[in-house]
């Protein structure tokens, strides 16, 4: 049972840092999609600890403290990760 929980967590590891790195490329090539037009430095810093939780949470780093790992749970870092393309659809 152990196992196939570990199996399951590698998925979504392995689905957090390939999205991170897809979000990443997309970011340096054209930054008004998560800053916005007029940019927002509030969407586009929501959306960089977005990006650096799904790495966090990709790479597999679990941190002691519960913040940090409420923080790069693979949930929460989707949140921030996509907050500033919801955002700006609505």
């Amino acid at each position: 049972m152990y196992a196939h929980a570990e199996r399951a967590g590698g998925a979504w590891r392995t689905l957090s840092l390939v999205g991170a790195s897809g979000l990443c490329l997309a970011f340096l090539v054209r930054p008004q999609w998560l800053a916005g037009d007029p940019p927002s430095h509030l969407l586009a810093m929501f959306g960089c600890l977005g990006l650096c939780a799904l790495f966090v949470h990709g790479v597999g780093f679990e941190p002691k403290a519960r913040a940090l790992r409420v923080l790069t749970s693979a949930w929460m870092a989707w949140a921030l990760a996509l907050s500033p393309l919801v955002v700006r659809l609505f």
